[in-house]
């Protein structure tokens, strides 16, 4: 509904000035003068105009960009935020650890595809390394939940490390 709000504005507004201008011309019996535009200055209202439309959907298009990347972060949160993940009891959190690598590994690879259009390099590097070292850490011992519960702290460690950088990634594409 605003999008159409918008383009009425952009066809109704200018309509309106031209009626009122034929008209305040036809009062004033300069027809002739009002028509007698030069091609300057047709010119330079066009570019004016095509240049105002390319830098507002240019900036539509990087915040439908923010958009999408923000979805991505949330849910890699998401996925990393789940409690087994850190506090390891029984097979049944590790076959629940193994979903969300696999998912958080596809949407880590979803950030890698934004990295350059938002210079994220660097921080897509260290989400990458830090959950692989957490990933290491427990595909080293899927089958020795002892070891694991006793790995709690070096768990915790790499999976918040990941989150806080995701969430310093929200702020830093938006700034």
């Amino acid at each position: 509904m605003k999008k159409q709000w918008l383009w009425l504005s952009f066809l109704l507004i200018p309509f309106l000035l031209f009626i009122y201008s034929f008209i305040i011309a036809v009062a004033g019996k300069s027809v002739k003068v009002f028509f007698d535009v030069p091609l300057y200055a047709i010119l330079n209202i066009v570019i004016a105009i095509l240049f105002a439309y390319y830098l507002s959907q240019r900036n539509t298009d990087r915040r439908k960009k923010i958009t999408l990347l923000e979805n991505v972060i949330d849910k890699l949160i998401h996925v990393l935020d789940i409690e087994c993940l850190c506090n390891i009891c029984d097979e049944s959190d590790i076959e629940h650890i193994r979903i969300a690598q696999r998912s958080a590994q596809n949407k880590i690879a979803l950030l890698k595809d934004f990295e350059k259009d938002f210079k994220i390099e660097k921080e897509v590097t260290y989400i990458k390394q830090k959950f692989d070292s957490y990933w290491e850490i427990v595909s080293n011992h899927l089958n020795d939940v002892n070891h694991l519960k006793n790995s709690k702290k070096e768990l915790v460690s790499s999976i918040t490390a990941v989150i806080d950088k995701l969430e310093y990634l929200v702020i830093r594409i938006n700034i």
